[in-house]
């Protein structure tokens, strides 16, 4: 009777860590990526190229799953030539939920002067593409 406890112990220590060695490779506590192109919506008529040259820079804050605040380094946020202001790469350890960028685009003194915001869940071990359209704001950019 001794010999059939012990065997069926190991057959059970031996499924757990069957069961634990899936789970890891399924994905449990895998780093998820996103990669976040930010463009700028130019839908209204009276933000023109010469009101833009008012832009100076562009903040991201996450949230939801994830938090996180920093600004993008990228000269296309001062002064932007193009509607396309560039592209970022956000990695997080967080296994399940959605995570919020609020892209917000700043005059040169530093006042917000338009936003854009995306939510996606998280896809574990997985790489999200996703595109942050920010509206600027005609009014704080003192368009004509």
């Amino acid at each position: 009777m001794t010999t059939t406890i012990r065997r069926s112990a190991k057959v059970k220590t031996g499924l757990l860590a069957l069961a634990i060695l899936l789970g890891a490779a399924s994905g449990c506590g895998q780093t998820s990526y996103f990669e976040v192109t930010v463009n700028l919506d130019m839908t209204n008529p009276k933000v023109t190229p010469t009101c833009l040259f008012r832009v100076g820079y562009c903040v991201v804050t996450v949230s939801g799953a994830a938090s996180d605040h920093f600004a993008l380094n990228d000269a296309a946020c001062d002064k932007p030539t193009s509607y396309a202001l560039g592209l970022f790469r956000y990695a997080t350890d967080q296994d399940s939920g959605n995570v919020n960028f609020l892209v917000e685009i700043q005059d040169t003194s530093q006042k917000a002067v338009g936003q854009g915001s995306l939510a996606k869940p998280i896809v574990s071990g997985g790489i999200q593409k996703l595109t942050v359209s920010v509206a600027p704001d005609a009014t704080a950019l003192g368009c004509m």
